[in-house]
């Protein structure tokens, strides 16, 4: 398994398992996932959540350099800089559903989810 650098930010956490393995006696297939480790820390905000198609995302993190907006199929469907620890995001044009907010800065990478509705 590989597990993304991340910093307390109160985020989930991204894994990618390239290949199969056995657990407990069974074959398991590799994937990607989100473990949901999310708790009251405020240091990455996303908002608002849910957003509506046509509205801006607002995405502020401490020490954020830049911002993506990911599918969940893992395509990245906007990058934007931030400035001072935050970027605004257009949802334009989005299907509803669930996507990715990845934030990056100096401390590493985090991950949340966002509802498009």
């Amino acid at each position: 398994m590989l597990n993304f650098k991340t910093r307390n930010c109160g985020c989930s956490i991204l894994w990618l398992s390239l290949a199969e393995f056995e657990a407990y006696g069974k074959k398991v297939g590799g994937g990607v996932g989100i473990i949901n480790t999310e708790n009251n820390n405020t240091n990455f905000r996303v908002s608002p959540n849910p957003i509506h198609n046509g509205e801006i995302l607002k995405v502020e993190a401490a020490d954020a350099t830049k911002v993506q907006l990911i599918s969940l199929q893992g395509s990245i469907l906007v990058e934007e800089l931030a400035n001072n620890g935050v970027a605004m995001i257009s949802i334009q044009g989005l299907a509803s559903g669930t996507y990715l907010v990845r934030s990056f800065g100096d401390s590493g990478i985090c991950t949340k989810k966002v509802i498009v509705k």
